[in-house]
């Protein structure tokens, strides 16, 4: 929709669907606060890809080992992709594995 060229994270292929992944790190909330609107225009972006009989699912993975996250990012992001953390990782995995 931009035009611009987004770089994800991640392509995960698993039998039952594929994913792509963003992480989000950062060090402080200002930080976060732009990777949150970056990550969130990809995927507005990137929607099409995830219509149709090989659709991906989008997934926002945010790094929680920092506490510089608020709520807002997390609503924001789950808007248009599915929020995982990396405190949970086995949640995050079991995410990856499972159909949509």
């Amino acid at each position: 929709r931009s035009a611009r060229a987004w770089n994800v994270d991640f392509h995960v292929r698993a039998p039952e669907h594929s994913s792509l992944v963003y992480v989000l790190s950062a060090g402080n909330r200002a930080t976060a606060n732009r990777l949150t609107d970056h990550v969130v225009a990809a995927w507005h972006d990137l929607i099409y890809l995830s219509i149709g009989a090989e659709a991906l699912r989008f997934v926002s993975l945010f790094d929680d080992e920092a506490e510089v996250w608020r709520e807002e990012d997390f609503r924001q992001a789950e808007i248009l992709s599915t929020v995982a953390f990396w405190s949970r990782q086995d949640e995050f995995v079991r995410l990856l594995s499972k159909a949509a």
